[in-house]
């Protein structure tokens, strides 16, 4: 009778870290819901060669996915050599999701204006 008992209660508590693990995915993956007429700005601010702002632009992309169409990822120039700067605008070709934009200090306040 007890190793029945003790089975019971180990397959209950196996089904509820079950529930608790599928609920904790379902939450973490679940899809980013963008208002009708709104867009998620990801900035990214690189400077020197912008070496991984490839990986780091595609990781983002694949992130974000279609599931929040509005969203756009904006490589910020701060400073880029050469190099980085023909990487960002492959990126940016490539991936209509992808802008290039300007860091510029109105009224105090940072504006990331798309070019």
């Amino acid at each position: 009778m007890y190793i029945l008992i003790e089975s019971f209660i180990t397959i209950v508590l196996l089904a509820l870290i079950s529930m608790l693990w599928i609920e904790a995915r379902r939450t973490a993956y679940a899809p980013i819901h963008v208002p009708r007429g709104a867009a998620i700005y990801t900035v990214i601010a690189v400077s020197g060669s912008g070496e991984g702002l490839e990986q780091t632009v595609n990781s983002l992309a694949h992130f974000l996915g279609d599931a929040a169409p509005g969203t756009r990822i904006v490589i910020e120039d701060c400073g880029l050599a050469p190099e980085g700067v023909k990487i960002a605008e492959l990126l940016a070709r490539d991936n209509k999701n992808v802008v290039l934009g300007t860091n510029e200090l109105i009224g105090g306040e940072k504006v990331w204006q798309t070019t």
